[in-house]
Parts: C-alpha cells; structure tokens; sequence
C-alpha cells in the first residue's frame, strides 16, 4: 500500500464532510474485514433526511495502488430502501477494481451479463458523475485547492441500456435517460431502451 496516498493521508481531510455536505448523514459502516480478510476498503453509508436517497461510498479504496489518473472512491445512490443494492454494487466493483489493479473510469460500461438483482432488470452500471448532486460532489480539494480525490459514481443500467451505451456511447445513454425523465436512482424501473 505505498501509495502517494497512504503517504499523505492528510490530504483527504474534511473528505467525510464533503461527502455528508452533498449525501447527507453517515449512518453507518462495514469494516473492510467484514468477510474476515482485510478487502482494501471500507463501506460507508449515508441518506437525506426524511425518504431522500441513500448513498454509500466506498472508504479506503484511494489508499490501494490501482492504476488511475486521480484516487478514487466509488459511490452509488439509490432510492430509500435499496441501500443494500447500493453496498452490492459499489462493492462488487471495488473488488474488480482490486483484483485488476485499475481505477475505474469515466463512462466505463460494467455489464454483468445477467440481473444483478433478483427481480429486477439492472444488468450493469455506468460510471461516471452522479446524475442527481452537484459536479462538486465528483471531486475532492484539500485545503489548498487541489483535487486529490474523485468520488466515481455507478449507475444501475439494464441489459438494453447497456447494449446502447456500448453502441452509441455514454452520452446517448445518459440523454435517453433524460429524454424520458428515467428514474436512474431506482433499481426497480424499467428499461428506458
């Protein structure tokens, strides 16, 4: 874990209150031991008041030596309720991102192959900036200005989706999903394609 990063821890403080400013409260954790070994990577949860969407952020995965171009962390929002489907996704993807050595990018296309959750038609994820917060959310600054950290956002896409994204591009997607006003926080929806 010689990183920059681990290097200069203090880099990232005030990271937990930029992530709250924009997620709302942290209501909870999972320790990157919560399977026994040690995964690189904590998980942090967070939701707006009232029925708003929860969040959860991956905590730690900035500290790993993946190839990226800024130190990252993943975060996925979704709807009241579906907090689990957020933890499954972001970690899922962060241990790809370790088993690869690799950061994710934006607009990378994630497709499982088949549902990600049972009942529902969520085959994948695009990355990218969240669809709902501010673009601030996206980046981290330390206390001189610098951007030192990314929050890359995942979003739940279906099979007809993702085959879209895969052959007119992100963009096209992220406009489609616009166009028809598509509820991206909601695992449940159906598919704008």
């Amino acid at each position: 874990m010689d990183t920059d990063a681990a290097r200069h821890p203090e880099r990232f403080t005030g990271l937990i209150e930029h992530l709250e400013s924009h997620a709302g409260t942290c209501t909870g954790a999972e320790p990157p031991t919560v399977r026994g070994g040690n995964r690189g990577y904590a998980l942090a949860f967070y939701a707006l008041p009232g029925d708003g969407p929860v969040t959860v952020v991956s905590n730690g995965l900035r500290f790993q030596a993946l190839r990226v171009s800024l130190e990252q962390e993943l975060a996925c929002t979704l709807r009241a309720g579906q907090a689990e489907a957020a933890r499954h996704l972001v970690d899922t993807v962060c241990g790809l991102a370790m088993e690869r050595e690799t950061g994710v990018e934006d607009d990378t296309i994630l497709d499982n192959g088949r549902p990600l959750f049972t009942g529902t038609a969520v085959h994948g994820a695009i990355s990218g900036p969240h669809p709902y917060f501010p673009e601030e959310f996206d980046t981290f600054h330390d206390d001189t200005g610098t951007a030192t950290l990314q929050v890359m956002t995942l979003v739940p896409a279906t099979a007809p989706e993702l085959a879209l994204a895969t052959e007119q591009g992100v963009t096209r997607l992220r406009e489609l999903w616009t166009e028809h006003g598509t509820d991206v926080l909601d695992i449940e929806r159906d598919s704008a394609v």
